[in-house]
């Protein structure tokens, strides 16, 4: 997700828009850092800076956010590589991606452009059943708005624990991941553990899958 600001402030505050609890959460009463909260700036700890008035440079981004305590970001290598630094240091977990595309980072801008005139000119139609958007989760009904958020996530953050509570909100008990692997369900599990859930990868034949969901759908 890109974030238009000048410092340290503004970025806490266009997030807090966008992903709201995020300032109380990095922030107390009167407005300063937690004593717990360190945030760094080019590998630079903000308090022996100028604090949360810090200028901020272009850098790393948010590309996915899989719940309150783990994203993907994307950007620069040079950038990642200071950025992983910086938060190993405070001892969080890093897990390196083999990807080589800075998907949904503003670095995609130029070909979500270029995807958005193509999806536009194409016979793609509204969904026969809502969709929702990689980008905040919310229902997709029209095609407008289908040519509208798939472009948009391919240069914006991908909000995928907001598409996991709109699962949720549009009345769903039983999911179902589809493809090669189990990522994504695994995901589920550990944001809503109370919901039956498997990929069907984990099964060893189709029956298998239909016995399972006929077992959960009630």
């Amino acid at each position: 997700m890109e974030v238009d600001a000048g410092n340290v402030q503004e970025v806490i505050d266009k997030l807090d828009a966008r992903f709201p609890g995020i300032r109380s959460s990095v922030c107390d009463d009167t407005g300063s850092l937690r004593r717990f909260i360190n945030i760094y700036v080019d590998g630079e700890d903000v308090r022996f800076m100028e604090n949360l008035n810090t200028p901020t440079r272009d850098g790393v981004e948010v590309a996915i956010v899989n719940d309150v305590d783990r994203l993907v970001v994307g950007g620069r290598r040079d950038a990642l590589e200071g950025f992983e630094r910086a938060v190993t240091a405070l001892g969080a977990g890093v897990t390196p991606l083999a990807v080589s595309v800075a998907s949904h980072t503003t670095l995609m801008a130029p070909a979500a452009k270029a995807f958005g005139r193509v999806l536009a000119a194409s016979g793609l139609r509204a969904p026969a059943v809502p969709v929702l958007a990689g980008i905040d989760g919310v229902p997709v009904r029209s095609r407008d708005r289908a040519v509208a958020t798939l472009t948009r996530q391919i240069a914006e953050t991908v909000n995928w624990s907001a598409c996991i509570d709109g699962l949720v909100e549009m009345g769903c008990t039983l999911l179902l991941e589809l493809g090669p692997c189990n990522g994504l369900s695994r995901m589920v599990r550990d944001r809503r553990p109370e919901l039956p859930v498997r990929s069907v990868a984990e099964f060893r034949s189709l029956g298998g899958v239909l016995d399972w969901v006929e077992r959960h759908a009630g």
